[in-house]
């Protein structure tokens, strides 16, 4: 177990740099001026802009990743009886799953900031909002792209706005990692 949870606590890492690296590009790029101030839902993206979404989008497919890795956390450390590459985090988080009956009032916390609801009006839901991005992304069409079709009714959000939800529920995921890694380390700490 020890050797998995160094796996698990590298390949933490080295998504961590990575998000915070495009995170960290996407900035620089959304808060130019000239995606700032000339951002228009309807107009195709400027070259900044792009990269701006572009970074964006980077961080927000890691991120989702970054929710896996603290569900594998969880799997470890309560040994829960599921296959590594069967984890899914909205299963592992469902308080009414018997496999989270051993961590029910972490389940219970995790399980409501997932599905809180995001009024696009403020920066509630974001882990939803990024959600329903990344689904959209993989099933639809890109967010940074406005259309208006059968196939889909899009308005372009602000790159500001987009990063910043990302950047919400990374922090989110950031503060459950922190606890549950906590966790094991004071439990490998009392096995020496």
């Amino acid at each position: 177990r020890v050797m998995e949870y160094g796996t698990m606590y590298r390949t933490l890492q080295d998504i961590d740099w990575k998000i915070k690296y495009s995170l960290h590009e996407a900035m620089n790029y959304a808060f130019m001026e000239s995606v700032y101030d000339s951002f228009n839902p309807l107009n195709d993206s400027s070259p900044d802009e792009k990269k701006a979404f572009y970074f964006i989008e980077n961080a927000l497919y890691r991120t989702s990743t970054a929710w896996d890795i603290l569900a594998q956390f969880y799997r470890l450390f309560y040994r829960i009886p599921v296959e590594a590459d069967k984890v899914y985090y909205n299963q592992i988080f469902n308080p009414n799953s018997s496999n989270a009956s051993c961590f029910k009032n972490d389940a219970d916390k995790i399980h409501q900031y997932l599905k809180e609801e995001n009024d696009n009006d403020s920066f509630s839901g974001a882990h939803k909002y990024v959600n329903d991005i990344r689904n959209k992304m993989t099933h639809r069409n890109a967010p940074a792209v406005a259309t208006a079709s059968n196939f889909d009714m899009n308005l372009k959000m602000p790159p500001v706005y987009v990063l910043t939800m990302v950047i919400d529920d990374y922090k989110k995921a950031e503060e459950f990692l922190t606890a549950i890694i906590k966790r094991i380390d004071e439990s490998l700490q009392k096995e020496d």
